[in-house]
């Protein structure tokens, strides 16, 4: 759905990580997320690496659990 299937499988296309992130219902400020592209995506190839957001995802999460 997020994945890009063309030339670069296994990765997301920037411009879609506004809608995965709706899609997950996660609470992020548009500021935070821009940092989270520039972030993962330093080489401003225009594509993240699957595992590399999910694991972004997944200590964003954690932090937001335990406070």
């Amino acid at each position: 759905m997020f994945e890009d299937e063309g030339d670069n499988p296994g990765y997301v296309k920037n411009g879609k990580i506004n809608e995965l992130i709706e899609f997950m219902e996660l609470k992020m400020s548009q500021n935070y997320i821009y940092k989270l592209i520039n972030e993962l995506d330093a080489e401003h190839t225009g594509y993240i690496g699957v595992s590399r957001l999910k694991n972004a995802i997944l200590k964003l999460e954690i932090e937001r659990i335990l406070g």
